[in-house]
């Protein structure tokens, strides 16, 4: 169908051209127009790429150096306060008072404990698997419709829950662990360790529950 004044654009124009009439010009316009449309998307990506890792940087800065919502407070070498894993009174996790974090091995035992969790709630899958599962399952929630939509949303939003909540609480662990042993120790740093693979896939799931999921997440993490 011929072009009109409504709808003469680019894409209308070599969606116009017949396979076997195209000449060499149109052939090599159509795969500049394609390479620029390509280089438009990326760099899209790339713009939200930099905001995710701000953010994720930023929470990682606060979990070494910052306060968690309840402090693991130390008042001698006999004494801790408000040092199990729990991070609010309120706060009803399970087993989360088997960990005394005023200890080097409880602290340990809470961060096993927490990428367990973690990896239980991801499925084992790696930030590739996940983001490459999330971004298809999102498209066919989108294509089915609103009620789908809102499904997936929810489950999005209970996951993030979660890892927040886990979040949370590896930054009380790497608090104690700050003042048991210093943050040169390899406590602490297998505890920061933890900490990151949490920000990293809430960054993925918060990107996706508010419908941005990005390609960098699927081709890049």
């Amino acid at each position: 169908m011929p072009p009109t004044s409504e709808s003469n654009t680019t894409e209308d124009f070599f969606s116009d051209l017949q396979v076997g009439k195209w000449t060499s010009a149109a052939i090599e316009a159509r795969r500049e127009w394609d390479r620029l449309r390509v280089q438009e998307q990326l760099s899209g990506y790339k713009t939200q790429q930099a905001v995710v890792i701000r953010e994720q940087l930023r929470n990682d800065e606060n979990r070494r150096k910052g306060e968690p919502l309840r402090p693991v407070v130390f008042v001698d070498e006999l004494v801790c306060l408000t040092a199990t894993l729990s991070y609010a009174d309120w706060d009803d996790m399970d087993n989360d008072d088997h960990f005394r974090l005023w200890t080097v091995r409880g602290c340990e035992d809470a961060t096993y404990h927490l990428e367990s969790l973690t990896m239980q709630l991801v499925s084992d899958r790696t930030p590739f698997e996940l983001g490459s599962l999330e971004f298809l399952r999102w498209q066919l929630a989108i294509e089915r419709g609103v009620e789908e939509g809102k499904f997936v949303l929810e489950e999005l939003k209970y996951t993030v829950n979660c890892l927040l909540g886990y979040h949370n609480r590896i930054h009380r662990v790497q608090h104690a662990l700050r003042q048991l042993v210093g943050d040169d120790s390899t406590e602490w740093r297998e505890t920061d360790r933890v900490g990151c693979l949490m920000t990293n896939y809430m960054m993925l799931y918060c990107r996706t529950r508010n419908s941005t999921i990005e390609a960098f997440l699927v081709l890049d993490t």
